[in-house]
């Protein structure tokens, strides 16, 4: 135990920008994701309107947290600092993407799981699906808290637009009043395409992040690697040269 101790080296990967962000985006999707759940069987569980309005409320309050905090890793995949936050070692890109991906695939076949400080290609691969997926539900999200709910960021444009004349302040979301019914049946005409998104990117967030959660376990159990205690340290370590180890300067 003491010799693998000692060849095992420590190495700092992800800053507190980067850990704060996942775990704080870990609890923002686990919330909008039961929220959206009692949403979607509304009718099964008999919510009366006011109690629809609130759960859609609280849904979207959570959903302007979710968007300025995945804003602010977008920011980071730009303009960090730290060469593992940055997209080049997050997302898919670069001239030698395709090659890393089928050497990384040819490695596993032969039993062997490449150590890399960053994240590997597959790794790379699933993270940018997860984040389109959720940039998709940001937008998406923004577009019906507007439409829905009249809340930023075109809530007022929507009531001015839905509203009768000189009756914009009397406006609630829920209910019908002091509304002109053909405005409001062309919105809910634009609103189908949104809805349908915003639902089917749930379900393929769902199905990415069951799916990310399996492959951390994976890697966890079978190889060097302690991706969790990484994302909750910062630090990760193993017994073989890193992949993408930086160039150490002469």
């Amino acid at each position: 135990m003491a010799s693998l101790m000692k060849s095992t080296i420590f190495y700092s990967v992800h800053d507190k920008t980067v850990r704060y962000y996942h775990w704080v985006n870990v609890l923002f999707i686990m919330s909008l994701a039961i929220l959206g759940m009692i949403l979607l069987n509304a009718k099964t569980l008999n919510l009366s309107i006011d109690n629809k309005i609130t759960v859609k409320s609280v849904h979207a309050f959570i959903g302007y947290g979710f968007v300025i905090n995945l804003s602010w890793r977008f920011f980071t995949l730009f303009f960090s600092q730290n060469p593992y936050s940055h997209w080049q070692s997050v997302l898919v890109g670069g001239k030698n993407y395709i090659k890393e991906l089928i050497q990384f695939i040819q490695q596993l076949r032969a039993g062997n799981y490449p150590f890399y400080l960053g994240y590997n290609p597959i790794a790379r691969l699933m993270i940018t699906l997860l984040f389109s997926v959720m940039l998709s539900q940001a937008l998406t999200g923004l577009l019906l808290a507007s439409t829905d709910l009249y809340w930023p960021p075109l809530g007022q444009w929507i009531i001015e637009w839905l509203a009768e004349t000189n009756a914009a302040n009397q406006v609630h979301a829920g209910y019908m009043e002091f509304i002109q019914s053909e405005h409001y049946a062309q919105m809910r005409e634009l609103r189908k395409p949104i809805i349908w998104l915003h639902q089917w990117g749930f379900y393929g967030l769902s199905v990415l992040v069951l799916l990310h959660i399996t492959a951390v376990l994976i890697v966890q159990r079978r190889y060097e690697p302690k991706l969790i205690q990484a994302m909750l340290t910062g630090k990760k370590y193993g017994l073989t040269k890193p992949v993408d180890l930086p160039p150490t300067k002469d």
